[in-house]
């Protein structure tokens, strides 16, 4: 197996302002990874996993992984943005249950986004959980013959 490296691979020094995690579904059931200065405006590094990839290690494994890369550690992050509404219903439910088991491991602020463009104006809440908004009613069983 081929891995794919890193859009951009940077290190953050220790005297940067910040530095915000970005998890987003996508829409064929893969994950997005970005990594943001603090003010959410300044892209740092990237990568994007495949459903495929997502579905035989799963997405903690991926966010470690990045964060290992990029940051030293999960604990080195200063806030998590989750997008919202985006991706597959399992992924999304995976996505925010990663976010907020960081959260409740290392005590870093969570916060919903419903696009990336918002991340500059983001106000995470240090103190809260966020629950998954869905795009649509959840489809997970499998249809009923009449």
């Amino acid at each position: 197996m081929i891995k794919k490296p890193l859009q951009k691979k940077v290190v953050l020094e220790a005297d940067d302002e910040g530095k915000l995690l970005f998890l987003s579904g996508t829409e064929e059931g893969g994950l997005l990874i970005k990594l943001f200065a603090r003010d959410g405006r300044t892209f740092v590094a990237s990568k994007a996993i495949t459903g495929v990839e997502l579905r035989k290690k799963g997405v903690a494994v991926f966010v470690f992984a990045f964060c290992e890369r990029t940051v030293a550690s999960p604990a080195a992050l200063d806030a998590i943005a989750v997008l919202q509404g985006v991706g597959f219903y399992t992924n999304l439910r995976l996505i925010i249950s990663t976010a907020n088991t960081l959260h409740w491991l290392y005590g870093m602020p969570v916060a919903p986004v419903t696009s990336e463009t918002e991340l500059h104006k983001l106000h995470p809440r240090a103190n809260a959980f966020i629950e998954p908004q869905y795009s649509g009613e959840p489809n997970i069983t499998t249809p009923k013959q009449l």
